[in-house]
């Protein structure tokens, strides 16, 4: 199954959910007037089948319990401020899979609530799974016993003992042929010259014939040829003349040989074409038996009887014992002797309560549909595009598990194929952070010795593209051992190796970019104590590599300044997929601003890493569980209150008011220059000194709040331009440094006498009216907060042009004053109309130069009307933007 199946099913599982969640908000008294022309939401017909052009994804990156915490923080403030149920995928990496996983089991029980719910004391409440996963912050050996680290350390050394045991039983195998070859004195057995590389060549030759026949297919031509060839050669020049000798000596063997030789070849010749297939597959198999089996056996009991003359019975019995085990390490599963069954314990006791579920029984839940992430390791895949990066993609659902170079299978067919398989086997496949081989990280010199010592957590699963295939005989794993030392991986195998998703990309964003989501929030909280933000260059290059889709975020007000700390801690960016579609990317990351609550505050300065602690560190403390999580919280938080919310009872957030609100975070999060931030008093007073001059001594006494002086005349305005670009630029500062984008930080005390004195200058009717036009030269956030906190906003409206009829005249004007003095952006002349109530008609449209016609303040569109004229109705202008006037007219006629 390839890609654009799964995606049809999926959103066909989107378009039920979203009915159910329908439903579910659909009042009772709607459902009673539910009819035939208006069904019920949950009904077919209002089943939403392919809502792929405003699809929401949430990634959480890996990190271990660290990013658990902080994800779950995330969580709980997305779900309180109203995000969370808009949201159709969760897409999860390693430790975020932790959290995502423990939140679709509460879905899928209906116990969502234990986690979500936000109680009277928003942040500070604990209801019962937040109290539940800080018990289990330690979820590596949760109570600290000895038993537990034992039990560590027994998995550790079990699978160790078992990898020794297999190359100890290779070494004495090879010391056994060795030995067999030998006489008693340590001579070569073999008189004739060149002995060892005669036996060499016809070994190398009947090994290669034996692995032929196992794997029921005979090497290429040539490569075969050249080896028969050169064995029969060697053999007949120095071998001949010790085959007479031994020939003498035993006459009567020879001749057997010689009979049962002229058998084979008549076999072979094809002159019994009815048994030559069969009795050579069965010969074969004869012989690859006594080679496998029976070889091993004798050469162990030729070097027991060698260097064991005179050994006790109790020894021997041992050691024939020992030999009788042997053949458990061709068919034991190393699945089951590495860290993974371990780890996968662990997971399950903490995050799924020890349930278990499969994996498809998420199939048809609550909540977003969950994508965990995996790597699947290929360092010696056939296609180039792998070689520098050794792996590629693969994912869980409850839908498919596969990736692009595997295919995809249904989950409900790959559980059935992979006994014991189920959903905490997939987070733990997730997060296997630590194996030989992990694609991006992956060590050359490093991984025999991960290997050989067991420090294993990655999973060997069946391939996707063959399951369903009919499997002939067993599965043998010893192999695949070779296979992981070696690194001798591919994505055709019929076993694939599998680690941690962060070993190729640790955001979890990739696939909800290669399902072009139109908003994808990201929570990051890996280890990134220099703020470089290598997970998300990681994601810009696999996105225009692998997807030709292109992230456009500016992080600059995320870096840390010399205190530790950053001016935000998101950041909005946009995507641009290959189909020319746009979406956004709203990043959230772990740090610190500085304005963050007390207890969390005080647990970084006990602990100076925070929030970018070691990954090693998966033991976490009640406190410093408590503090990655409200940090979460307090990121959401910040998003909306820099939106002017102080409560979320106080925001309408719906799916279709979602742009809107994006439109604000895109000005509240828009990028700000460090270089402005000064000493705000010492600017403050060469302010005042400048406003001490006579020129604005009438002006002083308008910013002066209990002097009631007479306005200035308009033609002295412009006189006032350098007094105030000093002012916005004193308040620009401000804003930046002190945060007053925020609606917490207007409200501190501490910021008071700042905001005090920049509502006492908006009071002054000469300030509104320069700064009007002085607010462009200026950044995005100080035109938000001077329209929010101070009402300088601009707004437009169409008026009447005194003393030219028929033409109206488009005003920007300040936002406590929109009847008030403004300036003139644009002039439309319309036709007549017979009635009042028709629409008018624009013969004659001009704007000023650059001028698109929206309200770059709000994001809406202007409507064309006349204050005065109610009763008219309103023609959306459709501008063409950046255009001279000029050339920006409408053609006669045109509405």
């Amino acid at each position: 199954m390839d890609f654009d199946a799964v995606f049809r099913e999926e959103l066909e599982e989107l378009g039920a959910r979203r009915a159910r969640a329908r439903a579910r908000a659909r009042t009772p008294a709607a459902d009673a007037d539910a009819s035939p022309e208006n069904p019920p939401e949950n009904h077919p017909e209002n089943r939403d089948p392919a809502p792929a052009d405003d699809l929401i994804g949430l990634c959480f990156s890996g990190g271990g319990i660290r990013s658990a915490s902080f994800s779950l923080g995330i969580l709980r403030g997305l779900h309180r401020w109203g995000l969370l149920r808009t949201v159709d995928y969760l897409s999860t990496v390693s430790g975020g899979g932790y959290i995502g996983a423990y939140l679709m089991n509460l879905y899928r029980r209906g116990d969502e609530a234990e986690v979500l719910a936000s109680g009277d004391r928003g942040r500070r409440s604990e209801p019962p799974g937040v109290k539940r996963l800080r018990g289990m912050s330690r979820f590596v050996t949760p109570t600290q016993s000895a038993g537990e680290w034992l039990q560590a350390l027994l998995v550790i050394v079990r699978g160790t003992l078992w990898n020794c045991a297999v190359f100890t039983f290779l070494a004495v195998t090879a010391a056994a042929v060795g030995a067999f070859l030998l006489d008693a004195d340590g001579r070569w057995i073999f008189p004739f010259p060149h002995g060892i590389a005669t036996f060499t060549a016809v070994a190398a030759a009947a090994l290669l014939l034996m692995l032929s026949a196992l794997r029921a297919r005979l090497p290429s031509g040539g490569a075969l040829l050249f080896v028969l060839i050169a064995a029969g050669l060697t053999a007949l020049v120095d071998g001949l003349p010790a085959a007479l000798a031994l020939a003498e000596r035993h006459y009567a063997t020879f001749e057997a040989i010689a009979a049962l030789s002229g058998l084979v070849a008549l076999v072979g010749s094809g002159a019994l074409p009815s048994l030559s297939r069969r009795l050579y597959l069965l010969m074969a198999r004869l012989v690859a038996l006594l080679l496998v089996a029976l070889l091993p056996v004798a050469l162990f009991l030729v070097l027991l009887a060698r260097f064991n003359a005179g050994a006790d019975p109790l020894t021997v019995a041992l050691q024939i014992g020992a030999l009788a085990l042997l053949p458990l390490l061709a068919v034991v599963d190393f699945n089951r002797t590495s860290l993974h069954g371990f780890y996968r314990a662990r997971v399950n006791d903490a995050f799924l309560e020890g349930q278990a579920p499969k994996l498809s029984d998420f199939r048809g839940q609550r909540g977003p549909l969950h994508l965990l992430n995996a790597t699947i390791n290929a360092p010696r895949d056939p296609d180039p595009r792998l070689r520098d990066r050794r792996g590629d993609f693969f994912t869980f659902s409850c839908l498919h598990v596969g990736g692009p170079r595997t295919g995809y299978v249904a989950t409900e067919a790959f559980e059935a194929a992979t006994p014991g398989f189920d959903t905490a086997s997939a987070i733990a496949i997730s997060g296997a952070a630590a194996a030989p081989n992990m694609g991006n990280y992956t060590d050359a010199l490093v991984r025999p010795l991960l290997a050989l010592l067991n420090v294993r957590m990655s999973y060997w699963a069946p391939n996707p593209r063959l399951v369903g295939q009919r499997r002939r005989g067993g599965r043998a794993w010893l192999p695949y051992l070779f296979k992981e030392i070696t690194g001798d991986l591919r994505s055709d195998q019929r076993l694939v190796n599998l680690s941690d998703g962060g070993h190729l990309e640790n955001l979890g964003a990739f696939e909800l970019l290669r399902r072009k989501c139109k908003l994808i929030i990201v929570g990051d909280g890996e280890q990134d104590v220099a703020m470089s933000f290598g997970a998300i260059a990681a994601l810009v290059r696999l996105a225009q590599t692998e997807l030709d889709a292109e992230i456009d975020l500016d992080l600059d007000d995320l870096r840390l300044d010399a205190r530790g700390l950053s001016r935000k801690q998101a950041a909005l960016g946009t995507v641009r997929y290959a189909d020319g579609s746009v979406g956004r990317i709203l990043y959230l990351k772990s740090t610190m601003t500085g304005h963050e609550a007390p207890d969390v505050a005080y647990y970084r300065e006990q602990h100076p890493g925070f929030p970018h602690e070691s990954t090693a560190d998966q033991w976490f403390s009640d406190d410093q569980f408590d503090a990655y999580r409200c940090l979460g919280e307090e990121v959401v938080d910040g998003l909306f209150q820099r939106l002017g919310y102080a409560h979320p009872a106080d925001l309408d957030l719906r799916p279709d008011t979602l742009s809107e609100h994006l439109a604000d975070l895109a000005v509240v999060l828009a990028p700000t220059a460090r270089s402005r931030a000064g000493d705000l008093t010492a600017q403050h007073d060469q302010l005042q000194q400048a406003l001490m001059d006579d020129a604005y001594a009438a002006y002083r006494r308008q910013l002066a709040p209990t002097i009631h002086a007479a306005p200035i005349a308009d033609a002295d305005l412009h006189e006032l331009a350098p007094i105030v670009m000093m002012q916005l630029q004193l308040m620009e500062n401000a804003v930046e440094s002190l945060g007053l984008v925020d609606v917490r930080s207007r409200g501190a005390l501490a910021n008071r006498g700042w905001m005090n004195t920049f509502q006492r200058w908006a009071q002054s009717a000469a300030f509104r009216r320069v700064a009007l036009i002085c607010l462009p030269s200026f950044g995005a956030n100080l035109s938000y907060f001077a329209d929010v906190a101070l009402g300088l906003g601009t707004r437009y409206t169409w008026r009447p042009l005194p003393g030219r009829r028929g033409t109206l005249a488009l005003v920007e004007s300040a936002t406590q004053a929109p009847d008030g003095p403004g300036v003139l952006v644009g002039v439309a002349e319309h036709a007549a109309t017979e009635h009042d109530d028709d629409a008018l008609v624009v013969t004659r449209l001009a704007m000023r130069a650059g001028f698109d016609g929206r309200d770059h303040a709000s994001g809406r569109g202007l409507s064309l009307g006349v204050d005065d004229q109610p009763d008219v109705v309103p023609a959306r202008l459709q501008r063409r933007p950046r255009r001279a006037v000029d050339d920006d007219l409408f053609e006669p006629g045109q509405p």
